[in-house]
């Protein structure tokens, strides 16, 4: 397969407020905790032997930033898989805040990981 995953962080701290919305982060400025992530993942995926590209978007929630991004047919999103961690009340839901709102929102086929 010529396939590659595109490991996608968004940092929260941005209120709706701000005129940044999905925008990328420079490496340079990635906060500590989502270069960790990026890290983590890359260092994951090309131990399997696919491709990882990695991007941090300065947002304020992340299905919207999320979703947005996989909008824009300039980024050529093919297909979103997100994990469901239901960490917002009620917990029981079946799929998460975040995953419910890119399932819904999202124009790309979306597979959730619960």
């Amino acid at each position: 397969m010529d396939a590659t995953i595109l490991g996608i962080h968004s940092v929260t701290k941005f209120s709706a407020f701000t005129a940044v919305h999905s925008a990328r982060i420079p490496e340079k400025k990635w906060p500590k905790d989502a270069r960790k992530i990026i890290s983590d993942a890359k260092r994951l995926v090309e131990k399997a032997g696919v491709r990882f590209e990695n991007v941090v978007l300065a947002g304020h929630t992340a299905g919207y930033d999320l979703a947005a991004f996989a909008n824009n047919s300039a980024n050529k999103i093919d297909h979103i898989v997100i994990g469901s961690r239901g960490m917002r009340f009620p917990k029981e839901i079946f799929f998460g805040s975040t995953s419910n709102f890119v399932l819904h929102k999202a124009k790309v086929p979306v597979t959730i990981i619960k």
